[in-house]
């Protein structure tokens, strides 16, 4: 969930409310105004905080694979109105406010509005995605200063081809690959729901 108080800003205890004070303020008849008459802008947001670990899985035929953990991870929009972020939609999350609202009297129901900003649950986050590509990339970095080397075999069709992690040269007809090369063919074939059933990627001693 996307931390709207410390916009990841390390802030002591006694710091916090002087920063909530700075926030600024809009009336929310300003903000239905705005929405009624197109005066806002929508912008995407996303971030990554995730701790990917990447390792073999000796349960399923030594495949390499990925384990994330954290809860800093999100994508969604942020409504502006007159140069104030408003309000934020994050997938998966309920609409909330960023601003301090002034409501004089006035509610609102978002639903009676339409307003383009919303996510679908299965929407990727690019942050996320860059993130897993970078961290792959940094693995094999590892696994060649540990004296392995990366392999692509190719297979009798385009996609039928093997990415392989080993310290032995396959016999196999191959070509050895970067760790930018691997990642990346790692993330268009083997995490693709298309193809990834003609793909394995696997890690030898």
């Amino acid at each position: 969930m996307r931390n709207k108080q410390t916009k990841n800003v390390e802030l002591m205890d006694g710091q916090i409310e002087n920063w909530r004070k700075m926030e600024k303020k809009i009336k929310l008849s300003r903000v239905i105004e705005a929405i009624e008459s197109g005066d806002y802008i929508i912008d995407y947001t996303n971030s990554c905080g995730c701790n990917i670990d990447w390792g073999v899985n000796n349960q399923y035929n030594d495949e390499l694979g990925c384990e994330c953990s954290g809860d800093d991870c999100w994508q969604g929009h942020v409504m502006k109105i007159d140069d104030v972020e408003v309000a934020q939609n994050l997938q998966h999350e309920s609409i909330e406010w960023l601003a301090d609202i002034d409501c004089d009297g006035y509610d609102i129901n978002w639903n009676d509005y339409t307003i383009d900003w919303y996510l679908g649950d299965q929407a990727s986050n690019p942050a996320h995605d860059a993130a897993l590509l970078s961290s792959l990339g940094e693995y094999c970095q590892e696994m060649i200063n540990d004296g392995y080397q990366l392999y692509y075999i190719y297979g009798a069709f385009a996609n039928d081809g093997a990415l392989l992690i080993s310290k032995i040269v396959p016999e196999a007809d191959h070509v050895v690959m970067t760790p930018v090369e691997f990642a990346e063919e790692y993330y268009r074939y083997i995490d693709n729901p298309i193809t990834d059933n003609y793909q394995a990627c696997h890690v030898e001693d």
